[in-house]
């Protein structure tokens, strides 16, 4: 649900930018029609790639090096 939501809320914003922007430059409807089909379609890959970022593995801590690291002896400067 909260999901749904925050899509819902995204592609909200998103419009309302698009139409605060076409009021200050005035044209035809078509256009905001345009305009705000291409900014929603950029909301959802945008959100696309979030959520595949969020869910790609996080890469594996190599052990052996991280205990090489801690007993290797420091060097005087």
């Amino acid at each position: 649900m909260r999901e749904v939501m925050d899509r819902l809320a995204e592609r909200l914003q998103a419009g309302i930018a698009v139409q605060t922007e076409q009021h200050k430059a005035p044209s035809p409807a078509r256009d905001l029609k345009l305009a705000i089909d291409t900014r929603l379609a950029q909301v959802d890959v945008d959100r696309e790639a979030r959520q595949a970022i969020a869910q790609a593995p996080k890469p594996q801590r190599n052990t052996e090096r991280d205990v090489a690291k801690q007993t290797a002896p420091s060097v005087a400067r």
